[in-house]
C-alpha cells in the first residue's frame, strides 16, 4: 500500500482511470494499493478474526503496523493476499504472514523484473560508417569481383 512515506512520485506512476486500463497494465507496472483500498482490505481481514476484547485503539494500531508492513504492494496482489487471509486466519497475528505466504513469490518476481527493467548508463554505440556506392565498387574490383559475378 502506498502512504506518503513510500509513494512513487506521480510522474513515475502510471495513470489508471478505468478498470479496463488497469487490467491492461503488465503486472510489473501496476501501481501500489491506495491507502483507502489497502485499509479496506486489511480491515475486512481483521474484522473476521479480532477478539471481542480488542479495543478500537488496538485495532487502529494493528492496521497502522500492517499497512507499513505491506506498503508498496500492488492492489491486485494485496486483494489476492487478503482473500487468502480471510479464508485461513484465526488470529490477527496470522494475517500479514498469510498475505505474504500467498503473494510473496509473485511480489518478489515483480520487484526483480522492475529492478532489471531500469535503463542503465551503458555507453551508446557510435553511428556505423558506411561506404558509398562508388567505394563499394572499387573495393569489389580490387579483390577481383564485379557486379554480376
Amino acid at each position: 500500500m502506498s502512504d506518503h512515506h513510500n509513494q512513487v512520485p506521480a510522474t513515475q506512476q502510471p495513470t489508471v482511470t478505468h478498470l479496463q486500463d488497469w487490467i491492461r497494465l503488465p503486472p510489473c507496472e501496476r501501481p501500489a494499493a491506495t491507502l483507502a483500498k489497502g485499509s479496506g482490505e486489511l480491515t475486512a481481514c481483521l474484522t473476521l478474526v479480532a477478539p471481542t476484547g480488542m479495543t478500537e485503539e488496538e485495532r487502529t494500531n494493528w492496521l497502522q503496523v500492517a499497512r507499513k508492513a505491506l506498503s508498496g504492494i500492488p492492489a491486485d496482489l494485496l486483494a489476492r493476499g487478503c482473500q487468502a487471509a480471510r479464508l485461513t486466519c484465526r488470529f490477527p497475528s496470522e494475517i500479514v504472514p498469510a498475505i505474504m505466504d500467498e503473494i510473496g513469490e509473485e511480489w518478489r518476481r515483480r520487484q526483480r523484473f522492475n529492478s532489471q527493467a531500469k535503463p542503465t548508463n551503458a555507453p551508446r554505440l557510435t553511428k556505423p560508417e558506411y561506404v558509398s556506392h562508388e567505394e563499394a565498387k572499387s573495393i569489389l574490383a580490387s579483390v577481383g569481383l564485379s557486379r554480376g559475378q
